[in-house]
């Protein structure tokens, strides 16, 4: 299930990121660029937002990928939803932010301009857990720390 979940991870350019302040969840619809195994998500945001501000002072994240685009009304059933809940850091140093960009402008060209804003950083966010549901009752759960234990 994991191969199917990292050909959807890569196939897919957009989630919703979900952040939380003070008990009150906020989202947002961001371009993502995944890591190759699929265990680290960066985007790009100005710094001066509400959900920089959120993530400062709670990292915890929800991020959902779907196919609900690929299917007309009547196939919804046939969707597929994947939850990835994980942890926002931010860059180490400006090295690593200026390569994080290129990286992420190189998989989404129109972007190019928003990255190069002074005040526009990389969000990445390591994930945790993943939770794959297809269709309305087909669900599939992976623990990515026990995931790494057994793979050790």
């Amino acid at each position: 299930m994991l191969e199917t979940i990292r050909t959807l991870i890569h196939e897919k350019d957009t989630c919703v990121l979900a952040t939380c302040e003070g008990g009150l969840p906020h989202t947002s619809l961001m371009a993502y660029v995944a890591s190759e195994d699929a265990f680290n998500f960066y985007f790009l945001s100005r710094m001066n937002t509400r959900k920089v501000r959120n993530l400062r002072s709670n990292p915890e994240v929800s991020l959902l990928i779907d196919t609900r685009d690929e299917h007309q009304a009547d196939l919804r059933h046939k969707s597929m939803a994947l939850t990835v809940t994980g942890t926002y850091s931010p860059p180490r140093d400006r090295a690593e932010l200026l390569e994080l960009k290129k990286m992420f402008v190189s998989r989404h060209p129109p972007l190019a301009e928003f990255a190069d804003y002074g005040d526009t950083t990389v969000l990445k966010v390591k994930a945790r857990s993943f939770l794959l549901l297809v269709g309305v009752e087909e669900q599939h759960y992976i623990d990515l720390e026990q995931f790494h234990k057994k793979s050790s």
